[in-house]
């Protein structure tokens, strides 16, 4: 007999901030965690007490908008790989996602997708004090542009999706 199929689900209601959610699955991110080595970036470089530099930019925007998987090699680099992105989620609240040695096995659930979903999306509440609003700003900018080929989930549904 085999076991039925593996599913996890979340949603996020933004007007009223409720989460919805079913199943506690573990999942691999592949390129879904590129929001994630994103978000460290920018808190990394709040913790320095600077922008981002004119490269970092420009790997951020080939990997959020075009999902460029060397881009988010770069930048997977400049977050301190694996237990940067560990640390960064952390203070973002994902206490289920766990950083591989390859960015793209990182693993996940549905309910930390949506908490960090939460930070980006939803104002106020811990967001606010964990990453900042022209962050966020940033963040949405990018996920609002993604390319038509790559524009599947989150940025499909999101206001000013395709």
């Amino acid at each position: 007999m085999t076991d039925g199929p593996r599913v996890s689900a979340a949603a996020l209601e933004l007007a009223s901030g409720e989460t919805y959610a079913s199943g506690e699955e573990v999942f691999v991110t592949a390129s879904v965690v590129k929001v994630d080595i994103l978000t460290a970036l920018l808190l990394g470089a709040r913790d320095e007490g600077r922008d981002l530099t004119g490269a970092e930019r420009a790997h951020a925007e080939a990997m959020i908008v075009c999902s460029d998987n060397d881009a988010a090699t770069a930048l997977w680099q400049v977050v301190g790989r694996a237990a940067g992105l560990d640390a960064a989620n952390a203070r973002l609240g994902l206490t289920r996602t766990a950083a591989d040695a390859r960015w793209g096995l990182t693993r996940t659930t549905a309910g930390d997708r949506v908490t960090l979903l939460r930070t980006i999306f939803a104002p106020g509440g811990k967001a606010a004090s964990v990453l900042d609003a022209p962050a966020r700003a940033y963040v949405r900018e990018l996920m609002e542009r993604v390319v038509p080929e790559q524009a599947w989930g989150v940025p499909a549904r999101a206001p000013g999706g395709p």
